[in-house]
């Protein structure tokens, strides 16, 4: 399994939520859809703010964002990044979005071409996903065709929930073969965190760090020989990949890549940028802080909070062999649950390691006796 999309290697990442409204209803969303939305001259604030965050020469991915950040409407939307790319010269700014598809259309392909690389995210969920007028797969299938017959590839991100975890372990195949079917060039499963709708929908979308990290392991053994027949076309698998790479680095030498929620870059490279301006810290963590609909107060988190939070996780991690790649994980979840797994998946990262050795072993034995 290799590292995916050479785009994400960044110094800051900047989540940018255009708009917070959406134009589905997901029992799982971390930012219930609400009225908060972005005017274009918040947007032409943003090189200010990145000139506070970051340095000259830089690799600044952009992560237009929401709620449903087509529904900015795509003439706004190309006055800005046209606005940005005049408008920063000293740092490498990199254009990423992530869309449900709903409002896709060849206006739309033509500028994810020119300012996006032609290669976007986009967002698929297992049953708890839902589109308004029209069944979720049968709109996500027309969507994914037409960017198809128009040149724009994307990297699918699915969400790890309880129904995607039993609809897997049912049959690992099945899923494999959607994964063929609509053919991403690459795939993120994104762990469920208790935060927005998935907080009051935990019982039906939730799972335990445990049931997380059985399931990955399960998909990090099927992929290894899936992946060897359809590695021309797809990239990897986040955040296997990742653990693989850093695990196979920690054993045997190498670079450490540390990119991923639970390696703790996210407590000091991620940033949010939404019609209130500028918060500390990746989208998940924040999604809460002033959102109308939501009706607790929620602060937001100060880097001096999180640096406390993060000291007092890992103290108990003394010993672990993964100290090294692991920072325990994104803080919006509670660091070991009640299946007694931790939030950095050291059952999958413990997999992985196994895995890995054995295939070693099997490869050295193997060249000895030829």
């Amino acid at each position: 399994m290799k590292n995916v999309n050479e785009a994400n290697r960044f110094n800051q990442l900047v989540y940018i939520r255009l708009t917070e409204a959406c134009n589905m209803r997901c029992d799982h969303c971390f930012i219930p859809a609400n009225p908060k939305k972005m005017s274009v001259n918040d947007c032409k604030k943003i090189p200010e703010i990145l000139e506070r965050i970051s340095k000259s020469g830089d690799r600044i991915i952009l992560q237009w964002h929401g709620g449903e950040p087509t529904l900015f409407g795509i003439h706004r939307f190309q006055e800005v990044l046209s606005y940005l790319n005049d408008s920063i010269d000293d740092r490498v700014i990199i254009h990423g979005i992530q869309t449900n598809l709903a409002n896709y259309d060849s206006q739309w392909g033509e500028l994810y071409k020119r300012y996006f690389q032609s290669r976007i995210g986009v967002s698929w969920d297992y049953k708890i996903r839902h589109a308004r007028g029209e069944a979720f797969d049968s709109l996500f299938g027309r969507k994914v065709q037409q960017l198809s017959e128009d040149g724009i590839d994307f990297d699918l991100t699915i969400t790890v929930s309880k129904p995607f975890h039993d609809w897997v372990l049912s049959d690992p195949s099945e899923f494999f073969s959607f994964i063929e079917k609509v053919r991403p060039k690459s795939l993120h499963l994104e762990k469920i965190t208790k935060t927005g709708n998935a907080r009051l929908n935990w019982p039906n979308v939730g799972l335990t760090n445990q049931q997380y990290s059985n399931l990955l392991s399960l998909i990090y053994l099927y992929s290894r020989s899936w992946m060897s027949v359809n590695k021309d076309w797809f990239d990897g698998i986040s955040p296997l990949s990742d653990y693989e790479s850093d695990i196979h680095s920690l054993v045997y030498g190498g670079e450490l890549e540390l990119r991923g929620c639970t390696s703790g870059v996210c407590d000091t490279r991620f940033h949010t940028i939404d019609s209130n301006g500028y918060k500390f810290g990746c989208t998940a963590i924040n999604s809460e802080a002033d959102n109308p609909a939501v009706k607790e107060v929620v602060s937001l988190i100060t880097p001096k909070q999180l640096e406390s939070i993060r000291e007092v996780r890992v103290k108990s991690c003394d010993g672990c062999q993964f100290i090294k790649i692991c920072n325990t994980g994104c803080v919006a979840n509670t660091k070991v649950d009640e299946s007694g797994e931790c939030n950095g998946a050291f059952t999958l990262r413990n997999n992985i390691l196994n895995i890995i050795k054995t295939n070693e072993f099997d490869e050295t034995f193997r060249n000895m006796q030829e």
